[in-house]
């Protein structure tokens, strides 16, 4: 899937019941993490579970852009997407692993 084709409200779902998204907390300042909280999401990506993880799909809501002052992660635009979880920003790697619900 490509993020031009979401629309704001469209429920997403990973391809596989493999990919889950998990938080990415490495290499980031505490400036960006900062950041990111005040802007109410976390940095994320999908997580490949290689023992074959057997349950649902992960299923989020495609809350839009948000642009925040800090660079995080070498990015100023972040695509947000409200999980189980919580609020996660992925970034365009990861948008091919996911598609859209038809209704």
């Amino acid at each position: 899937m490509k993020i031009k084709e979401a629309n704001i409200g469209d429920v997403i779902v990973s391809q596989g019941r493999q990919w889950r998204i998990r938080e990415y907390r490495y290499n980031l300042t505490n400036e960006e993490l900062y950041e990111a909280s005040q802007n109410g999401f976390r940095i994320g990506y999908l997580h490949f579970a290689r023992n074959g993880y057997s349950g649902p799909q992960e299923t989020m809501i495609y809350m839009g852009p948000v642009r925040t002052k800090v660079m995080i992660g070498g990015l100023y635009k972040h695509h947000l997407f409200l999980t189980a979880t919580g609020t996660f920003a992925l970034e365009g790697y990861e948008f091919r692993r996911l598609s859209r619900i038809e209704i």
